[in-house]
């Protein structure tokens, strides 16, 4: 949300285009609320379903709002046959356009098409002296077979915390957890532990010290009811292909 402020400006009209599932509603969701809140405008919101025949109706229906930018939530798969509509409008500049972190990846630009992503932008959960390449490298050597997707580093991060948060809190009820998320979140200080270093992290969560877990995809701090309370993000966009990253406009709260 940041970045759309600094590119158009807190009052800047921008439309919402999201894949029709949970993932898709949910961010829409929260991403239009906190713009609103913001002092933004929401010019429209288009939802769109996977495999779908064709996507000119929901192209068509982006284009006709009244916009500054755009900001989408999908998947490679389902924007690979939504941005060649959306091209085919003549209404729609990708370098308005705002995306999620699952194309923060050379083979959603492989997917979707170089030309089509040029100029995009987006953010994503950025780590902090974690080496993701090598995690990903032993994921790959332990489950060849696994395809994987853009998400698996967030998938293991999510289940490190919370293994380390019911043996910091002796429970996993939602409300033991809540407590030990904070514990082992870095909301308390504490060594930082990096993936590849649970052994010792454990150790210390059992002993009943806090520590702070540096995962793949970065570290999070997490409020009183166990809710994300910050972490840090990088901003990426789209150059002929290949993803650029520029730190000076990274976000950390």
């Amino acid at each position: 949300m940041v970045l759309r402020a600094q590119a158009y400006g807190n009052n800047s009209w921008v439309t919402v285009g999201a894949i029709n599932n949970s993932f898709g509603t949910g961010l829409a969701k929260a991403f239009k609320s906190a713009w609103i809140k913001n002092g933004g405008h929401i010019g429209g919101t288009v939802l769109w379903n996977a495999g779908a025949a064709s996507y000119d109706s929901e192209a068509a229906a982006l284009v006709k709002t009244k916009h500054d930018a755009f900001v989408f939530v999908d998947y490679p798969d389902s924007f690979a046959k939504l941005a060649p509509a959306l091209a085919r409008t003549k209404k729609w500049d990708a370098k308005v356009t705002f995306m999620t972190e699952a194309f923060n990846d050379d083979s959603a630009v492989k997917t979707v098409g170089a030309s089509l992503m040029n100029g995009i932008r987006g953010t994503s959960a950025k780590t902090n002296g974690t080496d993701a390449a090598a995690w990903k490298t032993a994921f790959v050597k332990a489950y060849p077979k696994n395809p994987g997707t853009f998400v698996d580093g967030s998938g293991f991060d999510a289940a490190v915390l919370a293994c380390l948060a019911g043996i910091s809190a002796g429970g996993t009820s939602s409300k033991a957890l809540a407590k030990g998320l904070r514990n082992v979140g870095g909301v308390y200080g504490g060594t930082a532990y990096t993936w590849d270093q649970l052994t010792a992290a454990v150790k210390d969560v059992a002993a009943g010290k806090p520590v702070t877990y540096n995962g793949v995809w970065g570290y999070t701090k997490f409020d009183k009811a166990g809710d994300p309370l910050g972490g840090a993000f990088e901003v990426w966009s789209i150059k002929n292909g290949v993803i650029l990253h520029d730190s000076t406009q990274d976000v950390q709260f």
